[in-house]
């Protein structure tokens, strides 16, 4: 183990729009009973993009027909829009050009937000073609809040508001940013999104096709436009209706508002990651077609753990009665109610989570880090000496973003004074996106050696305008005479993995031998990248019976779940913890950067990582600072070293095809009769590094198999 095995990057997107851009597989969301409830005003937010469903497509561009285009011309003449300086103009009368570009947008969508540079630059190069305006025909958003929003955001192209929605109404408009090329007679030739960049559960790295900057190509060049129509994604246009049955018996102040503050409303109060609060009546009326519309699709609220195994005390599902609650009220017009039994709000947060303010906040640097407008930025890494002269033990220790919309996410290492030493460099604490901080139980803290500074790991992703962000961690400290358990963090990683191009389902392994004496279980986290398609973690005692700890089926790069246990699980009888993760590289997978490349580990997203975090308690040894290993724990672990050096060597003469992986077919006819399926622990006809280890170390654990192993394998080297 080395340093670098420590420098892992947790992923995450819940609100971070520069983030996961947008989430999802690029189709536009089908008319189902929830979309067709009356409701009040629509609206939506990256949050409820980040897809569960790794089913959903996108719909190809070229399978949409000019026949589903508008074929009537729109009357130009009889549509008002009004200018942020008040002026009242006709629609007509926007151009003089023979093309006009309309495209939606919505003060609080932030797909519309990234898009705004990019219009602007086309509104510029196609200026000899079409002239593109932008329109917000959002009932919520005034005139005044338009022009704060143009000049926060240095909008170039003119903008207007669609007071009474009329436009929107007469194109059929749904969300923002849609488009809508329109010719001077009125008639539709585009409508649809502007590339293909981003979906509901997905951000390309760049946009594969850009149907916009065609179309208008294509029009330069006096041809027709090739695709005519396509799915558009992003924020509901915000429409006012009326209330279908305002006195239904399910209320907000009866039912419905303790039901959104159990489940939404940690993120969504102010100075969270939520875009919006839902802290109060209006809030969740505002945002009731949306909400149902989540709900219904199993986007919110956000959890990926199959409820089949496992018991964990920070489940997010929100029950089939809550659910069914939600989706009436909604159909009733979400009716207020009485205000008989109003919810308990949540109070708003405003930095910190935990209950008090931290002992002791550190930046990571004392100037703010400049994000850039667009591009990759690299990791960035800054280092903190907090000047600790002597050990300090910590209950708490939280990362807090400072610009929260560039900050993808930020993990925080302890780098003890004596780097050599292998237990000297780990985690301390991680900010990624919806991610709770869980205090510690009484009389358990995080040691911090005296001399130790801290690694601030920085992951920006730009948001299309010029940022700053001074991230911190607050620590709160404990006398060491209140601490009895150490909190440590274990970690079951493979490093050695290729994954092929080209493969939907490429399977890698990785084992936990070691366990400190006494250990319990706490929490997991699984952690793999774009490509990660599935996890699972299994726990097998001694006796060989296995328990599925968490099974993840449908594993989500943009939220990353840490799976606290109900109740922690003795490590006692654990022989070894297994974990198995699938990752698809085929260009099924809409968020694969590049399906011909062999993937190999490395930080950036579209790179892998195979790991599991373990969080344990081991009971502090009040003797020493130190817990000190028995002497079986030290022959253990040499026997593991040793089996790891054997095991490798092996691989390297069989494994051929470089796959990290021995199959059958590589080896002889004799061992495949005789000892293939005894290595080969979870049958599945491939033999991985790990579980050649793990069979190594058993055997090498019994005294009298040892120098047969140990000869057996110096003659297959």
């Amino acid at each position: 183990m080395s340093i670098f095995f420590y420098r892992l990057s947790l992923h995450a997107c819940l609100m971070n729009p520069s983030a996961c851009g947008y989430t999802g597989r690029g189709h536009s969301h089908p008319e189902t009973p929830i979309n067709k409830m009356h409701n009040k005003i629509s609206r939506i937010s990256f949050l409820f993009f980040v897809a569960v469903n790794s089913c959903q497509l996108l719909v190809p561009a070229s399978l949409i027909g000019e026949e589903n285009i508008r074929q009537s011309s729109i009357d130009l003449k009889s549509i008002s829009l009004e200018k942020i300086n008040g002026e009242v103009q006709s629609f007509g009368s926007l151009t003089d050009k023979e093309y006009l570009v309309v495209v939606f947008i919505g003060n609080e969508c932030p797909l519309a937000k990234i898009y705004l540079p990019r219009i602007g630059t086309l509104a510029h190069q196609y200026q000899d073609v079409a002239e593109i305006v932008g329109v917000n025909s959002n009932s919520q958003d005034t005139v005044e809040e338009i022009k704060e929003f143009v000049r926060r955001n240095a909008v170039s192209f003119p903008v207007y508001k669609d007071a009474q929605g009329q436009l929107a109404d007469t194109l059929n408009a749904k969300r923002t940013p849609e488009v809508f090329v329109i010719q001077r007679d009125g008639k539709v030739l585009y409508q649809g999104r502007i590339d293909d960049q981003y979906g509901v559960g997905y951000a390309r790295e760049a946009a594969g096709e850009e149907y916009l900057r065609n179309a208008l190509a294509q029009l330069r060049q006096a041809r027709p436009i090739s695709i005519p129509r396509t799915q558009p994604v992003g924020c509901f246009i915000g429409r006012m209706q009326s209330a279908i049955n305002p006195v239904g018996k399910i209320t907000y102040h009866n039912k419905i508002g303790a039901i959104v503050q159990k489940h939404c409303v940690e993120c969504h109060k102010e100075g969270e990651i939520g875009p919006f609060a839902l802290t109060n009546y209006d809030d969740v009326a505002v945002w009731s077609e949306t909400i149902g519309e989540v709900i219904e699709q199993g986007r919110m609220p956000p959890w990926h753990a199959n409820p089949a195994y496992g018991s964990f005390s920070n489940t997010r599902r929100m029950s089939p009665e809550e659910q069914s609650a939600i989706f009436q009220w909604i159909k009733d017009g979400c009716p207020q109610g009485p205000a008989d039994h109003p919810p308990t709000n949540t109070k708003s947060i405003s930095g910190w989570q935990s209950e008090k303010v931290p002992d002791l906040i550190l930046p990571m640097r004392e100037k703010p880090f400049t994000v850039p407008a667009d591009g990759t930025v690299e990791y960035q890494y800054f280092v903190v000496d907090p000047g600790f002269t002597e050990d300090r033990w910590v209950t708490a220790a939280e990362v807090v973003p400072g610009n929260r919309s560039v900050v993808h996410h930020a993990i925080v290492f302890i780098s003890a004074p004596d780097q050599q030493n292998l237990d000297s460099y780990g985690w301390l604490s991680a900010y990624v996106p919806g991610q709770r901080l869980t205090p510690l139980k009484p009389g358990q803290a995080r040691k911090i050696p005296a001399g130790s500074r801290f690694i601030f790991q920085m992951h920006y992703t730009p948001n299309g305008s010029i940022q700053e962000d001074q991230t911190k961690i607050g620590l709160t400290f404990t006398s060491p005479d209140n601490v009895d358990e150490e909190m440590i963090t274990l970690i079951s990683a493979n490093r050695h993995f290729k994954i092929p191009p080209g493969i939907d389902s490429h399977r890698v392994d990785s084992i936990l031998t070691e366990f400190p004496q006494d250990a319990k279980l706490t929490a997991l986290t699984p952690h793999m990248h774009l490509r990660g398609k599935s996890f699972r973690i299994i726990h097998r005692d001694k006796s060989n019976n296995k328990t599925i700890l968490l099974d993840v089926p449908q594993y989500d790069f943009n939220w990353q779940h840490v799976y606290r246990l109900k109740t922690p699980l003795s490590l006692n009888s654990a022989k070894q913890i297994e974990c198995t993760a699938h990752f698809d590289n085929s260009e099924n997978n809409v968020v694969n950067p590049d399906a011909t490349s062999t993937v190999r580990w490395g930080d950036q997203s579209w790179e892998e990582m195979m790991i599991a975090f373990f969080e344990i308690s081991v009971p502090r040894n009040r003797n020493g600072h130190e817990e000190q290993k028995s002497e079986e724990q030290k022959q253990d672990q040499r026997q593991y070293v040793q089996a790891t050096q054997l095991a490798e060597a092996w691989m390297r003469k069989w494994d051929h095809n470089l796959d990290s992986l021995v199959q059958r077919d590589e080896v002889s006819e004799s061992f495949r009769r005789f000892a293939f399926s005894k290595i080969d622990r979870n049958y599945d006809q491939e033999i991985s590094l790990e579980e050649t280890i793990s069979y190594i170390s058993d055997t090498l654990s019994e005294e009298k198999q040892q120098e047969d192993i140990r000869r057996q394998l110096d003659q297959l080297k």
